[in-house]
């Protein structure tokens, strides 16, 4: 449902409809608040109400009252009882996602569905908190995606999709974020270097016309005096 959200706001933002989509559902949310408050304030008088109604029926006696003694087994077992509690929230470790949604922008999403199971199970076994999408990505082939994710605990992971199987493979790296980040660096350089030997390949070819230009230019004017100095003299002669 969040992600379904999520590509209708990216949807409606890419047509410059964004801020007119957030103040729309500011206004949802405020009328669900509201009505959740009325809701449970009438709740809550009924609720008033009812202990009101049921105070004189459910009052002690004296006599009825009891106390028992309690030994230190007892004790003992509601201390390992309410100890054992949190050791089954650490096995249901909750994992932050949300880095992972720039998969969304070319992964199906039962691909994605499944790659974020994996991670969350992974990350869960390895007591991470979140994982992430690193920016960097190789693409092969035109169909085969590289891409890299980080865990909170700094461990990097590989990411292999294929955009015409859909088919999502995960694999652990020896790298950094550092590295990562290199890898990138490394990336841009050569772009920029590539823009930069076609934009000198666009001026010498700039260049080359000019001069083409040029001399065409020089060659007609040479034309246009020798046939005036030939009219000039035939003119003489008669």
């Amino acid at each position: 449902m969040w992600r379904k959200i999520r590509r209708f706001y990216w949807y409606r933002r890419d047509r410059g409809l964004g801020k007119q989509t957030i103040a729309m559902a500011a206004m949802l949310l405020l009328m669900v608040i509201i009505l959740a408050g009325a809701i449970a304030k009438s709740v809550v008088t009924q609720k008033a109400l009812r202990n009101e109604a049921e105070m004189p029926a459910n009052t002690a006696t004296g006599p009825a009252i009891s106390i028992s003694p309690v030994t230190g087994a007892a004790v003992l077992g509601e201390e390992t009882g309410s100890e054992e509690v949190p050791s089954d929230n650490n096995k249901a470790l909750d994992v932050d996602t949300t880095g992972l949604s720039p998969f969304l922008g070319f992964m199906s999403d039962s691909a994605f569905e499944d790659l974020e199971n994996q991670l969350t199970v992974l990350c869960q076994n390895r007591g991470c908190k979140s994982a992430k999408k690193l920016t960097y990505q190789q693409t092969k082939n035109r169909f085969d995606v590289t891409s890299f994710i980080l865990l909170s605990d700094g461990s990097v992971y590989q990411c292999d999709y294929n955009l015409k199987s859909c088919a999502v493979k995960l694999s652990q790296t020896s790298y950094t974020e550092a590295d990562i980040q290199q890898m990138k660096d490394q990336q841009l350089r050569a772009e920029q270097e590539k823009l930069k030997k076609q934009q000198q390949e666009e001026k010498k070819k700039l260049q080359k016309q000019k001069k083409a230009s040029k001399k065409r230019s020089s060659k007609k004017k040479t034309k246009k005096k020798s046939t005036q100095k030939t009219s000039k003299k035939k003119k003489s002669k008669k």
